[in-house]
């Protein structure tokens, strides 16, 4: 079997970049799989570009409206660097785009911990104010979007005025 060099995986891990920058998602998919692999037989263990390539892998995937694939890479991501702050929206993103209680019910559970090693993320604490409205736990997602704004989301101002109507019923 070859060895693996720094340089190929390097190479790989470029034509995947570059493909979601030109929005060819198909092609991204197949690099980041083939650098995931180089990864894998090379035995490199660097936490950080391994969870770089699982999220950018679920980032092609969400791309292409493959949720579950994206949430198994995603999560690979975060498995591999609990720190992947992007990793957590990308996870929730897709359970937001799924469309489902259970998918809120997930969003909220996962920006929950986001949260937790990020407190000032305000697109986290907007989220998961969002999926807490859709939810109709009206109290706490006053409460995120509350914070969220104290961050400087422009965002959250409107949802906290939709909110707030019904906290105050």
């Amino acid at each position: 079997m070859q060895e693996i060099s720094f340089e190929q995986i390097r190479t790989e891990l470029m034509i995947g970049v570059d493909a979601i920058n030109e929005q060819n998602y198909s092609k991204a998919i197949i690099s980041f799989k083939k650098t995931i692999n180089y990864l894998k037989e090379s035995n490199n263990t660097d936490k950080e570009l391994v969870s770089s390539c699982h999220y950018n892998l679920g980032e092609a995937y969400k791309n292409s409206n493959m949720f579950h694939e994206a949430i198994d890479s995603f999560t690979s991501a975060i498995e591999v660097n609990p720190f992947n702050q992007d990793g957590y929206l990308g996870l929730s993103d897709c359970y937001f785009l799924l469309e489902t209680i259970e998918g809120l019910k997930q969003v909220n559970e996962i920006l929950t911990k986001c949260i937790m090693y990020f407190p000032d993320n305000e697109i986290a604490h907007l989220n998961k104010g969002v999926a807490l409205f859709k939810l109709g736990k009206n109290s706490e997602a006053y409460s995120s979007l509350q914070r969220a704004s104290q961050l400087g989301s422009q965002e959250s101002k409107m949802y906290l005025e939709i909110v707030r109507k019904y906290v105050n019923q």
